[in-house]
């Protein structure tokens, strides 16, 4: 497999799981780096070969027969290959595992990651953003149920322009408020901060938590305006004008006969929409990339499965994301049973 002309410059090559070790000409190991988290059973290195001093071929044959004889490896083969530039070659080593030859690691996987510096601040993360977004929601829900359900010109048509929001994917959506409305040169929001006179603001930089709970809120808002309007069209308006005959004034109205009447509305909205924004994703993907302390726990997942290539690591952060969600919702349930039955 190895010619007499193969030359290689002093170096030594460490890359992935095979470690070439090179001096003077001479490879001194070829080493396989022993981890038990690493489940792959092929592996592949190629080095670039230069042209002074040569490669040692007694040596590249001696390690070879060495690796052979362990007997988790079923083949190991060294062959050359024409490289990138003239007058060079590619010296490229690849290892084939025996199979199976697997490694039971018990819990340390869900150690690993529970204790990483990354899964707390997740954890924060991903609570600041879902309560951020519920108490937008539901504020401005309320006014905007009230505001609907108010006879105007042209309501069915306000009702559209309000609900349809929630009708747009949540990548679409991101995009826009990236490039239309946040961007620090051309976007909607930096024409409005040059016109009175104030320097641009780089949102998904600068607050980039509160951007990604504005994005998110003007989501989900449409949808809890629906459930909201609809309690306030079930509402008794004989008791509104009682107590309005009665001389309570505005806000007491609303505190004491609109509030409570919207109670079992507001907590299927905070039940339905905690659900869902656990396992928000597609806009940090877009937007932020989990970038500047954005990073929620779903998508420190995606980091560790799909960027890290660790799917153990990443599935034991799925099953704590898991128990995340089922005590958010056994708390929420136990809300909305108290609401049903009161």
């Amino acid at each position: 497999y190895i010619t007499s002309g193969a030359v290689i410059p002093d170096q030594t090559v460490k890359d992935g799981v095979i470690r070439l070790y090179v001096v003077e000409g001479r490879l001194e190991k070829i080493g396989i780096e022993d981890n038990k988290y690493l489940r792959d059973s092929y592996y592949r290195k190629r080095i670039a070969l230069g042209t002074d001093p040569p490669l040692r071929i007694d040596s590249v044959q001696h390690q070879l027969r060495i690796l052979q004889d362990n007997p988790r490896i079923q083949r190991i083969k060294a062959e050359l290959r024409p490289g990138v530039n003239l007058g060079e070659s590619d010296l490229e080593v690849s290892v084939e595992e025996n199979l199976p030859y697997k490694f039971w690691t018990g819990f340390d996987n869900y150690v690993r990651f529970v204790t990483s510096s990354a899964f707390w601040p997740a954890i924060s993360t991903t609570l600041i953003i879902l309560l951020g977004v519920l108490a937008i929601t539901i504020a401005l829900g309320v006014l905007l149920a009230i505001l609907l359900d108010q006879p105007m010109w042209g309501q069915g048509v306000v009702r559209i322009l309000v609900i349809a929001p929630f009708f747009v994917m949540p990548t679409v959506s991101a995009l826009v408020w990236k490039n239309m409305f946040m961007d620090p040169v051309n976007g909607l929001l930096a024409h409005l901060w040059r016109f009175f006179g104030a320097d641009p603001v780089v949102w998904l930089s600068d607050v980039p938590t509160g951007s990604l709970i504005l994005i998110v809120s003007w989501q989900w808002l449409p949808f809890a305006t629906l459930i909201l309007l609809t309690a306030v069209q079930s509402l008794d308006g004989e008791q509104l004008e009682a107590a309005e005959m009665d001389g309570a004034p505005p806000v007491k109205r609303f505190a004491y006969i609109v509030l409570p009447h919207l109670g079992r509305a507001i907590t299927i909205v905070i039940l339905i929409q905690t659900i869902f924004l656990l396992a928000i994703f597609a806009e940090i993907f877009v937007t932020t990339g989990g970038a500047f302390g954005t990073r929620t726990l779903t998508y420190l997942i995606f980091q560790r499965v799909l960027e890290s290539q660790n799917v153990g690591l990443g599935s034991a952060g799925g099953v704590y994301a898991i128990i995340l969600a089922n005590i958010v919702a056994i708390f929420l349930m136990r809300i909305v049973g108290k609401n049903l039955d009161a």
